[in-house]
């Protein structure tokens, strides 16, 4: 959770999934967007994981949010590829963009299932 001190309320969440995706993923409410609160929250959360030992980690961001992308950008992350998924609950086609972060020597392991799983993809030109 993401809590500030001031108020010691919930503002957000990050979150990393243990499977094979290492899925690290962010929500804030909206009245605290822009402060930088996600980037900072997300550079303590990716360090934990890099001194624990993890290898990588990988998120995904509509491509409609491009604020989301600026943050994984600002944590490290590198794109390395689209695919197009029917995205439940809402039953609708999103194009999402996968980033990934490296921590050990391996800089060139990129993350393959969704590319593999989801029969429309593509490397855009960011």
């Amino acid at each position: 959770m993401i809590i500030l001190k001031e108020h010691n309320h919930t503002i957000g969440y990050i979150s990393v999934s243990e499977d094979d995706s290492h899925d690290f993923g962010y929500g804030l409410l909206k009245e605290y967007w822009g402060n930088g609160l996600i980037t900072e929250a997300s550079l303590a959360v990716v360090h934990f994981l890099k001194e624990k030992g993890w290898q990588y980690v990988t998120a995904t961001h509509d491509i409609h949010n491009i604020a989301s992308g600026k943050v994984m950008g600002k944590i490290g992350m590198s794109y390395k590829y689209s695919y197009v998924e029917q995205w439940q609950p809402k039953n609708i086609s999103v194009t999402f963009r996968l980033y990934q972060l490296n921590f050990d020597d391996d800089q060139e392991r990129v993350y393959q299932d969704y590319w593999e799983n989801y029969p429309e993809h593509f490397i855009e030109e960011l």
